[in-house]
């Protein structure tokens, strides 16, 4: 919780939103941020109380503004569909 009170989760989506995963350009920084901005998000929305759950949607709302649709699917494959 502390990590969302801080602002962790813009912050972790928009680093993956301003560097997309290119099927060109496979540079290994951008797949570890990418494999980490993942991570990052399925551990600090973990559980399932009722902070849990909300910080799962609030996770989703950030997410599903981004431009990128693989950040959206992302975000939607580590945070599930609804709440």
């Amino acid at each position: 919780q502390a990590a969302v009170d801080a602002g962790a989760l813009p912050v972790i989506v928009r680093a993956m939103d301003a560097h997309p995963v290119d099927a060109g350009v496979q540079e290994l920084w951008v797949q570890e941020l990418w494999d980490y901005g993942c991570k990052a998000l399925g551990n600090i929305c973990y559980g399932s109380d009722a902070a849990a759950l909300a910080r799962k949607q609030a996770a989703r709302e950030v997410a599903l503004r981004c431009t990128s649709l693989t950040v959206r699917s992302c975000a939607l494959e580590v945070l599930g569909r609804s709440t």
